[in-house]
């Protein structure tokens, strides 16, 4: 009997993905010799293959765990229950902040894993749960982080004045001493007090 001409040998794919792991997206048990093995030697150059990949590999915590310690955002190519393990969640964050939007509901809500994506990047408020968008501290250090984060605080913190003049602080990197100050001394009410109601750069006085 003759081999299937349409049939890729694996070693023939393995050629094709080492010059361009997206050349799996043409791959499928049924036409090419070894599939799993070289999908998941696609992934292992480049986690965004995981699109093209069907459920038992993006179910397969191992594969996943490697991708997103690469590439944090291929978090959004894993299942949902993968994108409900805290492990998992954890080491894609740590990868890349932006990880944290792919994250279930209930990681979204763990104050430990949205901290270390908001003290990345502020804005990443906006993927958090209502709960934590109502949490001072982690708003707070958001805003800190990026003062444009404050339009995704609950409506009470947006309103709270030690948060609020956070806001006003220009997020210039040429600053960021300058922002610390600020950042430490707004839990002082009577500094807050005194310029919360002014037009003025707060705090300013504190620029050397």
């Amino acid at each position: 009997m003759q081999p299937d001409r349409q049939m890729m040998s694996t070693e023939e794919a393995l050629v094709a993905i080492q010059a361009d792991p997206f050349a799996v997206r043409n791959m499928t048990e049924q036409n090419t010799q070894g599939y799993g093995l070289i999908l998941k030697t696609a992934v292992s150059f480049d986690p965004f293959v995981l699109v093209f990949a069907p459920d038992y590999i993006r179910s397969d915590e191992t594969i996943i765990r490697r991708a997103v310690t690469q590439k944090g955002q291929a978090l959004q190519f894993a299942t949902e229950e993968l994108k409900d393990n805290h492990s998992i969640v954890y080491a894609a964050i740590r990868n890349d902040s932006y990880a944290i939007s792919f994250a279930s509901l209930r990681l979204r809500s763990d104050s430990s894993l949205v901290r270390r994506a908001i003290q990345e990047n502020g804005n990443l408020l906006q993927f958090v749960s209502d709960e934590l968008r109502s949490d001072y501290e982690l708003v707070r250090l958001a805003v800190h982080q990026c003062p444009d984060a404050i339009k995704f605080a609950s409506h009470e913190l947006r309103k709270n004045p030690k948060i609020a003049i956070l806001a006003r602080v220009p997020c210039n990197p040429h600053e960021d001493e300058y922002r610390e100050r600020v950042f430490r001394m707004s839990e002082h009410e009577q500094l807050v007090d005194s310029v919360v109601d002014s037009d003025s750069d707060p705090y300013s006085d504190l620029r050397w």
